[in-house]
């Protein structure tokens, strides 16, 4: 028998060049072409003149291609001698083949913004205890006076069923939005909804005139936190934590157009939630209103007022308003400001996030009344 890997694959054409019906190629599963008229190569399975049998151990993957004339045997039974991906006459030192099946890639595509509401429903979703689903939970939750963060009522209900719930809600200045029946059942995750789906608050707010009260009865000069528009949960949870940490009085936020305490807010604060009274209103500029009228200074965070170390923290009741991510604090706030005051920066990016200027400005005052030996802060 001959060296089958040194054979030259016959181009079946006769010696003027023509192609003639005897010698018509005729590749096999192997890829060899006929030689002879009634001959085959020693793995078509016919012929007389040459054995029919493959020897015992003998591969049948040394098919030789028809653009290589010296190809080399692979030895390994778990690679493809035709991959185009390993180099010819090397062994390979992979020993499972690559899977280029797309249909079996798992592709993770990051998800698409969502509007603010939807975002706070589905981080509210994530605590069942926080979710209020059907017309008798809304109900007997609002009787008994807990704090219901947005309140989804869906297009097609029958509002008549549910007038003692709008009523109250109402009174409550509790957020009431109308959305279609198939995002009710996405927030809901079930179909018995009854139209109706709340979000309780992770935790209780405190009146704005009780949160004034018990802290100038306190006996030392409060300071207090006022969030205008901040809409990020990580950003309000990140403040009330520094807020517990440094002796913060209380924090207030708006109604509308911000966040409230939803359950990313409790876990982000670490805690602080159920140690710091947050206090929610309507309108922030008649709350520093009266906050003066109590003698409380207000510092409104700015990116071009007076440096915050040259700002006199200690005399008396002091307040930091702090803006929205975005836009910062609006021109009607800033107007009821005392002072603007700004954190100097010293690197290429020209502002702080939300909550870490409220924490440099709440350890700025922590540091200037230990410094003056001030008996309201214990340090």
């Amino acid at each position: 028998m001959g060296n089958y890997s040194d054979h030259k694959p016959d181009l079946g054409r006769s010696a003027k060049g023509k192609r003639t019906e005897n010698n018509r190629p005729s590749l096999g599963k192997t890829g060899f072409s006929r030689t002879e008229k009634g001959k085959t190569d020693l793995f078509s399975g016919s012929g007389k003149s040459q054995q029919s049998r493959v020897r015992p151990g003998y591969k049948k993957s040394v098919a030789i291609s028809r653009f290589s004339t010296d190809e080399r045997e692979y030895r390994s039974e778990n690679i493809n001698s035709h991959d185009p991906y390993v180099m010819r006459g090397v062994s390979p030192k992979i020993s499972k083949p690559v899977n280029r099946d797309r249909s079996t890639r798992k592709i993770t595509e990051k998800p698409s913004s969502v509007g603010r509401a939807n975002t706070d429903a589905l981080e509210a979703q994530e605590k069942d205890e926080l979710l209020l689903i059907g017309k008798n939970a809304v109900w007997e939750a609002l009787k008994a006076g807990r704090s219901i963060e947005r309140l989804f009522i869906a297009q097609n209900i029958d509002e008549k069923s549910i007038s003692g719930i709008l009523g109250i809600a109402s009174r409550e200045n509790v957020k009431i939005e109308r959305i279609p029946k198939a995002r009710m059942l996405e927030i809901s995750g079930s179909d018995k909804n009854q139209g109706i789906v709340a979000f309780l608050s992770a935790a209780e707010y405190v009146p704005f005139e009780e949160l004034l009260d018990n802290a100038f009865a306190a006996g030392r000069s409060p300071v207090f936190i006022l969030l205008d528009e901040v809409q990020d949960p990580h950003n309000l949870g990140a403040v009330i934590r520094t807020a517990d940490c440094a002796g913060v009085s209380g924090v207030v936020i708006l109604e509308h157009r911000a966040v409230g305490l939803t359950s990313t807010v409790a876990k982000v604060s670490a805690g602080a939630l159920m140690h710091v009274p947050v206090a929610k209103v309507k309108n922030l500029t008649k709350a520093i209103q009266v906050l003066k009228e109590r003698g409380t200074r207000i510092f409104g965070a700015v990116m071009d007022g007076v440096p915050c170390y040259d700002c006199d923290f200690t005399d008396g009741p002091i307040a930091f308003v702090i803006g929205n991510e975005g836009m910062g604090i609006r021109r009607l706030v800033r107007e009821q400001c005392d002072v603007l005051t700004r954190i100097p920066i010293y690197g290429h990016v020209d502002s702080l996030n939300a909550s870490v200027a409220a924490a440099v400005l709440m350890f700025e005052a922590v540091r200037q009344k230990k410094q003056k030996n001030d008996s309201d802060i214990d340090c």
